[in-house]
């Protein structure tokens, strides 16, 4: 198997994340030769690994305003996210931060991506993990994690002042015909 870099969103058959390693190891069969290609999110550039829930209902995305208290993004609008801690997998970091954030239990997720970004206020680099949410136990509930929770719709997202990873998430997911 080689590393490749992201596959586009339209190209994915299946993905498989291999958490047996020391970082998550991203398994993607692609439409074109059908056959396994891997890379991982490796900790050991230095960024900050965080997971992204991606959120779909009625064509619509799940945006959380970001308060002016949180040391990065401040004040944009970003989809529910949190911090991979030491020892935690991306489906683990997932399953907690919405918890922690939403008050809900995600029950089952699939990988879309990744992007790198830096954050325009902190400069922090950080390696960001889109993960597609199919299913969850619980309504979700704003807590003091956010200042406030919307559903937007593809129109609404491009007039809002959003990171710019969140523009490349909804540019992916219109070119996939998902939203």
């Amino acid at each position: 198997m080689k590393r490749v870099c992201r596959p586009r969103l339209s190209d994915v058959v299946m993905t498989i994340i291999d958490y047996s390693g020391p970082c998550p190891k991203v398994i993607i069969i692609d439409s074109q030769s059908h056959s396994p290609q891997e890379w991982t999110s490796s900790p050991s550039d230095n960024k900050i690994l965080t997971v992204v829930a991606v959120f779909l209902n009625n064509g619509k995305l799940l945006m959380e305003q970001r308060g002016q208290d949180r040391r990065v993004y401040t004040g944009y609008l970003m989809c529910p996210s949190g911090h991979v801690e030491v020892g935690e997998t991306i489906g683990q970091t997932l399953r907690r931060e919405m918890m922690e954030e939403l008050g809900i239990i995600v029950t089952r997720s699939t990988f879309l991506f990744d992007i790198d970004d830096t954050d325009p206020s902190s400069r922090q680099e950080f390696r960001h993990n889109f993960m597609l949410v199919k299913s969850y136990e619980g309504i979700i509930t704003k807590t003091k994690e956010s200042e406030e929770l919307r559903w937007l719709t593809y129109e609404e997202v491009n007039t809002r002042h959003v990171i710019p990873i969140v523009e490349r998430l909804v540019d992916r997911l219109h070119q996939a015909g998902l939203f």
